[in-house]
């Protein structure tokens, strides 16, 4: 019920933000049907029973928000979203920089008031019960140690992928190794051509692909670009899932939920693509994985059927199928490249022109 109700006024959200991109109502229809219909998006919240639409739902909120200046009820919207899951943590912090920057800190100063404020009521029941005052904070700061280092990294608890298509498994070069097992590969290994780790590798891939993209975007951050706050959410968010080991699929609902308003809105189509790609692959990581598990141990799922030939063919796929694992991965990579692309545009445009010059000119100077 609550996937439900969250899941129908993230739609709605995704209607406005639509709306406030384009103008246009049958684009905000056409997004908010894309959202509430999505197999990705509904396979999480129905059969994986998660609440990610929860937190989508309030990002949204935060996101539209920041576009139409409303501040404080942004900075209230982060709180929230912060206090709902630590998977908001990544999109929350890209959001509080982008109104930091565009906004002021003078202008923002009254909203991380009130987000203080919301995040002690919401937590005080808790504390009220016992539990310590600084239960928020050191919940978010372990997630973040756990991330930063490798303390809890045990060969059974530390895959490469959970089972996401991202960057890393295509650097397991490991004879025997198939599917699956280039997944679970511990991220506490090292690389065969390399003497780091696969988590370590992880972690300064994101970092290298996320602090420059940050920078250089709020840096000639400009007021007329009202896509800004869904594709650089987006990027960064994107960026924390596909190059960091241990990521699960599911979590790249949340970025493909900020891309559908930019896609329709912009009429773009490598967004349109990103879209799609991102929606296939999301879903079959999902699918695959319970089909596997129903495989793997027959009754677990009751609703999923191990002799079924699709379940059977899909639990097959991720246990050995190293092309569909590579062709996912190279999806997802292309979806990465394309936001990338599409918050720099303008300079890829202008470099293109500028090279294209260069050549013209070439050509037409005497020999």
């Amino acid at each position: 019920m609550v996937n439900i109700v969250a899941g129908s006024f993230a739609g709605i959200l995704v209607y406005l933000i639509t709306f406030q991109l384009s103008s246009s109502k049958r684009a905000g229809i056409v997004a908010a049907a894309l959202f509430l219909f999505n197999p990705a998006i509904i396979f999480d919240s129905a059969i994986w029973g998660e609440t990610d639409t929860v937190l989508i739902a309030i990002l949204l909120a935060a996101t539209l928000f920041l576009m139409r200046g409303r501040i404080r009820l942004m900075w209230i919207s982060l709180a929230l979203s912060l206090l709902t899951k630590q998977t908001a943590l990544v999109p929350a912090a890209v959001l509080a920089l982008i109104s930091l920057r565009s906004k002021g800190l003078k202008a923002n100063y009254e909203g991380m008031s009130l987000a203080l404020s919301t995040a002690f009521v919401a937590v005080a029941p808790y504390i009220f019960s016992g539990y310590s005052p600084y239960v928020m904070v050191s919940q978010t700061f372990l997630r973040i140690s756990q991330f930063a280092g490798a303390s809890n990294a045990l060969p059974t608890s530390s895959p490469i992928s959970a089972d996401a298509y991202n960057f890393l498994p295509l650097l397991v070069v490991v004879n025997g190794l198939a599917g699956r097992a280039r997944m679970w590969y511990p991220d506490t290994n090292m690389l065969s051509f390399l003497p780091v780790s696969f988590g370590v590798v992880g972690k300064a891939l994101f970092v290298f692909a996320a602090v420059p993209t940050l920078i250089l975007t709020l840096w000639r951050i400009r007021g007329n670009r009202k896509d800004l706050p869904l594709l650089l959410t987006a990027a960064i968010t994107l960026f924390s899932i596909y190059f960091p080991t241990r990521e699960s699929g599911r979590y790249f609902v949340i970025p493909l939920s900020f891309l559908i308003p930019v896609a329709v809105a912009l009429g773009s189509r490598p967004a349109r693509y990103s879209v799609w790609a991102l929606t296939a692959t999301t879903f079959f990581s999902m699918y695959s994985l319970i089909a596997a598990w129903s495989f793997w141990v027959p009754g677990i799922f009751p609703v999923f059927d191990y002799v079924s030939p699709v379940n059977s063919l899909a639990a097959a796929i991720m246990d050995r199928a190293d092309s569909v694992l590579d062709f996912a991965i190279l999806m997802n990579l292309a979806s990465v490249l394309i936001v990338t692309g599409l918050l720099f545009e303008t300079d890829l445009r202008r470099i293109g022109l500028r090279l294209r010059a260069i050549l013209t000119s070439s050509r037409c100077s005497p020999t």
